[in-house]
């Protein structure tokens, strides 16, 4: 019988494949590293339930925060890899249904606008006053305002062309409020342009539409406002005719009016009524002056007479010489001095408010300096000025009007004054006649020139306006179209559509991975060996790689199979030695290899652990507790039956049941036809000395027991081993089911050794394994079990 190495892909019974691998790395039966491979010196109560639990457990602390954590992108991406079929799937399905809805219920709309060059200011020939600042402002709302008015869109609807489109019948109900929703009416960059634009689904209809509606503003608003004008004008030109006609009738009627009162109406009339006006007052001026000579000459005659009758009172007044000392080149500029100073003192007294400042006691020393100056040069001056004027006369006064004359020459003089009178006098009397006669200007032909030249007025202001009008004629329009609709850019929305569908189809298929993984996150299943060791604080003391039959299928040039099993031996090895070399003063012999839950490697750690302790020399007995579901007679093909279940019921002796295998040193006791009394059983005594008795014979005992969560085998098989190891499926297991599982072990006292971690990737190791398997080939025997 050649040499097997058992490898059951997947986990427990229920796996779809297995496979068995031999090493000679190791020789049979070899005890290199000093462990016992037979004679064993204990006695069969050693291993009897009451000997107390093995001070070597790893278990971790209560409530780790790994049960605790939330999601986050590595978990999510993690969850994503275990159900990316079910994720892809279901996200491309949602993704195209979402876009297909948006692609149908997302049209295109295309856009067309018309543009109108709408002038800051009327267009004029003639040089013109600028209008205010904001009338171009309200001019351009009004204009907004007047295309969104009812005559414009009722006369857009009007048109039966227009009425057929689809686009007004899908609005029947209210088109007028719709196409004022969908127009949109602008200057861009408030310049002298106005840009109509309509948006629809449909290229030809918008621009039909927006056409017509340019089409009805320049004829129902435009237009119109250029037939006013030109009513206005002919308005105007009837008004100038009527005036003209008023003007003539009025010329004849003051005509009239001059014959008959015998007048002249016109402005030389007038100009000779104001010139006999300025004649009579040149004479009443020359009278005005004769008269002053006269009074003049009968003072000096006075004057004379009183010199020739008292010459001792011929003194002159004291005002004649106060005047003349004012003329003193000492005293005039002393006296402008002090008129300064006066004035300066009287400000800042103003200034300062009652308070007397150094400023004005030396304005005011000023003062008293001047004035004693000039009272001290008039008193120099008096004596002289009037013993001059004593010796001298009235004759030598400068502002005298006495002639050298005798005082008969006076009195002959007043006489020529007296006849001038006269001759004047008359003169007077014939002006006044005269300027009479002229004041016979008829007031009511006075006030029919008034109201004629009015009436001129008004009618050149009307004639002037008529040519302007005539000019203005030549002018632009101020609002002009300067082109049909067009369309905009039409490509920019329908890109803009393949954008949304696509971000549309893009973020149904991220939310369905999100929530895949969301919900795949909720059963925290293991992701790494890291969570396992460091999350749970379950010591990991292997790792299995991934043996589905997809996987060694899948390898290139037949080598999958052999480099999956000698990747295995190599991983499992590992377990083996943390096993042999325990740090514990006894070391477990029977170990049981358990899970949380089925369908989770546990039957494929065990076969792996059994035939690794088997190749390195050791006496290994491999038991398949899992009596509900077995599945380790399948990996070696070998029969059910005899085997525990019929020890236990007493139907078979224990040689009868323990079946050697084709790897050297491992011996199979398969589970059995289960039935009541052999569960029954388990909960007895005669479990553990039978598995006392079995460590006589064996120096390594492997139970492979059921999954700790779904039945209660495995708590009472644990109280007959040493310690147990718990099977972790990556992807499969679930953290907090590992944990209970672990937790529920302690509980009963069982040894928790560590965790076996299945479906460990590792691309490196494997890639080793096939180098050596391609330097030193070997010829190995492969067993595949369904």
């Amino acid at each position: 019988m050649s040499p097997v190495d058992p490898v059951s892909p997947g986990g427990d019974s229920a796996e779809s494949d297995s496979h068995l691998s031999s090493n000679g790395a190791e020789k049979n039966g070899a005890s290199s590293n000093g462990e016992s491979t037979g004679g064993m010196l204990a006695t069969i109560d050693h291993h009897l339930p009451s000997v107390p639990a093995l001070g070597w457990s790893y278990g971790p602390p209560a409530r780790p925060d790994i049960l605790k954590a939330k999601p986050n992108p590595v978990e999510l991406l993690h969850a994503v890899r275990r159900r990316w079929p079910l994720a892809i799937g279901l996200g491309v399905t949602v993704a195209t249904i979402s876009a297909g809805l948006l692609w149908f219920f997302l049209p295109v709309h295309y856009e067309a606008f018309a543009l109108l060059k709408v002038a800051g200011k009327p267009p004029t020939v003639l040089e013109r006053r600028a209008g205010a600042a904001d009338e171009f402002a309200v001019y351009k709302r009004t204009q907004v305002q007047l295309i969104r008015s009812g005559m414009v869109l009722q006369g857009t609807l009007r048109d039966t062309k227009i009425n057929a489109l689809s686009l007004i019948k899908d609005h029947s109900d209210d088109p007028i409020a719709w196409l004022n929703n969908q127009l949109v009416i602008d200057y861009p960059d408030d310049a002298e342009i106005l840009r109509l634009a309509m948006t629809g689904t449909d290229r030809d209809e918008v621009v039909k539409i927006v056409n017509k509606i340019v089409e009805v503003y320049m004829k129902e608003i435009v237009e119109r406002d250029r037939d006013r004008r030109l009513e206005q004008e002919s308005k105007l030109q009837a008004s100038y005719s009527k005036m003209t006609a008023n003007l003539q009738k009025q010329q004849d009627s003051l005509h009239a009016l001059e014959a008959l009162h015998n007048t002249s109406g016109s402005e030389s009339a007038k100009l000779k009524h104001d010139m006999a006006i300025e004649e009579l007052n040149n004479y009443l001026d020359q009278r005005t002056k004769i008269i002053n000579q006269m009074d003049d000459n009968r003072m000096q005659v006075m004057l004379r007479k009183a010199k020739r009758d008292n010459p001792e009172e011929s003194r002159p007044p004291d005002v004649i010489i106060e005047m003349e000392m004012g003329k003193d080149p000492v005293i005039a500029p002393a006296t402008n001095q002090l008129s300064y100073y006066t004035e300066k003192l009287s400000e800042l007294k103003a200034r300062s408010k009652g308070k007397v400042s150094s400023t004005m006691n030396r304005v005011r020393q000023e003062i008293e300096r001047l004035e004693d100056r000039i009272e001290e040069r008039k008193t120099q001056l008096r004596p002289m000025l009037v013993e001059m004027m004593a010796h001298k006369g009235m004759d030598t006064l400068p502002d005298s009007h006495v002639l050298n004359l005798t005082l008969p020459m006076l009195e002959k003089k007043a006489e020529y004054h007296e006849e001038q009178m006269k001759k004047i006098d008359e003169v007077i009397e014939k002006q006044i006649e005269q300027v009479k006669l002229l004041d016979n200007f008829n007031a009511v032909v006075a006030g029919k020139q008034e109201d004629m030249r009015a009436l001129q007025r008004m009618t050149i202001d009307v004639r002037t306006e008529l040519d302007r009008i005539g000019v203005e004629q030549l002018a632009p329009e101020r609002i002009i179209k300067l082109d049909d609709a067009t369309l905009a850019n039409a490509r920019g929305d329908a890109l803009r559509k393949y954008a949304a569908v696509a971000f549309t189809g893009i973020l149904g298929f991220a939310l369905v991975v999100l929530a895949v993984a969301f919900i795949e996150f909720q059963s925290r299943k293991v992701n790494s060996v890291h969570e396992v060791d460091e999350g749970l604080g379950i010591r990991v003391v292997g790792e299995l790689p991934n043996v589905s039959g997809r996987i060694w299928r899948r390898m290139k040039g037949g080598k999958g199979p052999s480099v999956l099993k000698a990747l295995m031996a190599e991983r499992i090895d590992g377990t083996r030695t943390a096993l042999i070399h325990t740090t514990s003063a006894d070391p477990p012999r029977v170990v049981m290899v358990t899970s949380a839950e089925p369908r989770e490697g546990k039957t494929t750690a065990a076969t792996q652990l059994a035939a690794s302790l088997a190749r390195s020399g050791r006496r290994t007995l491999l038991i398949d507790a899992d009596i509900r579901s077995p599945g380790a007679h399948r990996v070696f093909e070998m029969p059910q039956d005899p085997g525990l279940c019929e020890l236990l019921r007493g139907e078979a002796e224990r040689d009868a049941v323990i079946h050697p295998t084709r790897t050297a040193n491992l011996w199979l006791l398969p589970a059995g036809r289960c039935d009541l009394r052999s569960v029954q059983a388990l909960s007895t005594s005669y479990l553990g000395t039978a598995i006392a008795a079995l460590c006589v014979q064996f120096d390594y005992v492997i139970i492979d027991s059921g999954p700790v969560l779904k039945i209660a085998d495995p708590l009472l098989i644990g109280q007959h081993v040493d310690a147990a190891i718990i099977s972790v499926l990556r992807d499969v297991s679930k953290v907090p089911k590992v944990y209970e599982a672990c937790e529920r072990l302690r509980s009963v006292g069982i040894t928790v050794l560590g965790s076996v971690v299945n479906g460990v990737n590792d691309d490196a190791a494997r890639h080793g394994v096939e180098l050596l398997l391609a330097e030193t080939p070997q010829q190995t025997a492969v067993q595949t079990t369904a």
